[in-house]
């Protein structure tokens, strides 16, 4: 399979995911007929006290919606389709398992969005540079969240989403990621740094 696999199969893809011919795992979709896989992982940084203590990487629940947005981009309906061209990233508080069925709608009081960082929205995901190999994302460039005076702050997962406002119900839902392990009694000035890639790949 090439490496423009989004753009060379985008309706057998779209066909393979109509027809329920996948299999879900926790870190995205086994497209099994076609030997391929789309899904997502979240390198998460613990920055205490000025002082990194973890680094770890968790895995993506793909939400449906977002998987109907890259559909839509790929392989466009008669009459177009609007791309969205930021995403954001939005930490929650909440002890919450990702549901593929997560709306950006839903969020903010399902997953209990955690606001309480210094930045006025939620941190944009710079992508850097076009996709070469198969895989996107923000590496390099993680989003840093400063936390605000207080606490302590448990934090337990981070979603992508299109909008860009704290506490938004409005726009798409890409990926839920739980961390690893909960950050737990973090306190004002403590960092959180996260990157965030979608790999479409062979599966073999």
């Amino acid at each position: 399979m090439s490496q423009d696999l989004w753009r060379d199969h985008a309706d057998e893809i779209a066909r393979e995911i109509r027809n329920h011919r996948y299999e879900r795992s926790d870190s995205g979709l086994l497209l099994t007929r076609m030997g391929a896989f789309i899904g997502g992982a979240m390198k998460v940084r613990d920055y205490r006290r000025g002082h990194q203590q973890t680094v770890a990487i968790a895995a993506n629940t793909l939400l449906n919606e977002g998987l109907n947005h890259l559909l839509n981009v790929g392989f466009p309906p008669t009459g177009g389709y609007a791309q969205i061209t930021q995403w954001y990233l939005a930490p929650y508080k909440g002890n919450y398992t990702p549901d593929p069925t997560l709306t950006a709608a839903q969020f903010p009081a399902v997953a209990e969005e955690f606001t309480a960082y210094t930045a006025t929205q939620r941190p944009a995901l710079v992508i850097p540079r076009l996709a070469t190999a198969r895989s996107t994302g923000n590496t390099g460039n993680e989003a840093v969240f400063v936390l605000a005076a207080g606490g302590p702050y448990n934090l337990y997962g981070c979603v992508v989403v299109s909008s860009s406002a704290k506490g938004s119900v409005s726009g798409v839902g890409m990926a839920a990621v739980p961390f690893d392990h909960p950050r737990l009694n973090m306190a004002g000035g403590d960092k959180l740094g996260i990157e965030y890639v979608l790999t479409a790949a062979d599966a073999g």
